[in-house]
């Protein structure tokens, strides 16, 4: 290889690592970058120096997808139907006085309904939840006051029929 040629080369990598090195220019300005994360709630967005705002309340809100309750196919609706009539009928014919929790799973199993949940205190209200095949849920409570709320509908997004309100 040419001696000159190899000058050259070496010359040519020197200049690209000091190029690196030239100091910056008067008229580049440097933007300091935010340092915090700072959350704003609703409409409250103010513009604090040094901070990244964002909105503290979107990350909660899709904290609670997985309650969700989904939407049957409407062929399961149909079944879904039949069997909140029949529940329906069952648990008014022992909602007075307040059933106790054995009453109302043994109500709703007798429907042909599997997977039954209940809780609560038979003094202030009674909540249900139950599966009917794989079709989807029945669910609602019964109160002395408001007396029975049932409905129908799909399973939540963690599964099953109880939509729990926390884990």
């Amino acid at each position: 290889m040419n001696l000159r040629r190899v000058s050259v080369l070496h010359a040519a990598i020197l200049a690209l690592c000091l190029v690196g090195c030239a100091a910056n220019s008067p008229s580049a300005v440097s933007t300091p970058s935010p340092s915090v994360a700072c959350p704003y709630s609703g409409t409250e967005k103010i513009d604090i120096p040094g901070c990244a705002m964002y909105d503290g309340d979107k990350p909660m809100d899709s904290n609670y997808a997985y309650r969700a309750r989904g939407t049957p196919a409407p062929k399961d609706q149909a079944i879904l139907d039949r069997a909140l009539v029949s529940a329906r009928s069952s648990l008014q014919a022992i909602a007075t006085p307040m059933p106790n929790s054995d009453q109302v799973k043994a109500a709703l199993e007798a429907e042909g309904l599997t997977f039954v949940e209940v809780s609560g205190d038979p003094a202030t209200e009674v909540q249900f939840w139950a599966e009917k095949e794989m079709n989807g849920c029945v669910f609602g409570e019964i109160t002395p006051v408001a007396g029975l709320t049932i409905e129908d509908g799909g399973f939540v997004a963690d599964g099953g029929c109880h939509a729990v309100s926390g884990h």
